[in-house]
């Protein structure tokens, strides 16, 4: 049994969403990416 946390299936759905999410956010005019954006990005970076 491996002790290391990128094997463990949570972390990768949610190491994809982050980044799904990420790239949403990039694609945002900057006033919604400066606040809404930041508010999102934040807790998941």
């Amino acid at each position: 049994m491996s002790n290391r946390i990128e094997e463990l299936e949570v972390y990768n759905l949610s190491e994809a969403f982050a980044d799904r999410v990420w790239f949403m956010v990039a694609k945002w005019e900057y006033f919604a990416k400066d606040t809404l954006g930041k508010q999102i990005v934040r807790p998941i970076q």
